[in-house]
């Protein structure tokens, strides 16, 4: 570490924690106000007041803005803003909008280029994280695939089935309708035959007694014997 950043930590421990006045007040944010007012203690600059932030409580030119690892931070978004970067003064903060697929191919060329990423600790244990979680869902994808297709090769069996089963019955019931009607074809033709015979006798009872009727009654002469 260099001197000016040792000299920039140390300064850094020794900084006030800038509060507005009568920020001990609990109805009072804890944050920084611009003190205001003509009789002001703290806007004077009076002793046993908070202070006040000044310019002078800033960190060495030299120093400010760099890391603890006296590497300049600087933000990269897409492969070519890598190009332009010196890994001996520079160092990388990836973006948090980039996806997982850009991610990885950025850490994979900071990794060849040997350029430090200050906001993931180990490259090499993330990108082995993400080869496991990647193998794991591939792995529950398979899994859920193979779990659909059974479903689905179960339910076509079971419309099969159904379609076979409503198919012999149809059968079954168009061979109960043919054999109900044949019934009833019979039932009527028996009925008819059955009813013509009654009829008959019943004809040939009434013709016998009108027979028997007209042989008492004599032909000629008197009727009243």
């Amino acid at each position: 570490m260099s001197s000016l950043m040792q000299l920039k930590i140390k300064l850094k421990r020794k900084k006030p924690s800038f509060l507005r006045q009568d920020a001990h007040k609990l109805h009072l944010p804890q944050n920084w106000r611009r003190p205001r007012g003509m009789h002001n203690k703290m806007r004077l600059g009076k002793k046993g007041h908070r202070v006040r932030v000044d310019s002078g409580y800033r960190s060495p030119k030299e120093a400010r803005y760099l890391h603890k690892s006296n590497l300049m931070p600087i933000l990269a978004d897409n492969m070519k803003s890598l190009e332009k970067i010196d890994n001996s003064i520079h160092a990388v903060i990836i973006s948090g909008k980039l996806g997982l697929k850009k991610k990885i191919q950025m850490i994979e060329k900071c990794n060849s280029m040997n350029i430090k990423i200050l906001n993931i600790k180990d490259a090499a244990k993330f990108l082995e994280d993400v080869k496991k979680s990647r193998e794991s869902s591939k792995a529950e994808k398979k899994h859920v695939s193979e779990k659909r297709k059974k479903a689905r090769e179960d339910l076509l069996k079971k419309a099969e089935e159904k379609e076979s089963s409503e198919k012999t019955k149809t059968q079954e019931e168009k061979k109960g309708e043919e054999k109900q009607l044949e019934k009833k074809i019979l039932e009527k033709e028996t009925y008819a035959k059955h009813h013509h015979e009654i009829l008959h006798e019943k004809i040939s009872d009434k013709s016998a007694k009108t027979d028997t009727v007209r042989t008492k009654i004599p032909t000629g002469g008197d009727r009243s014997v």
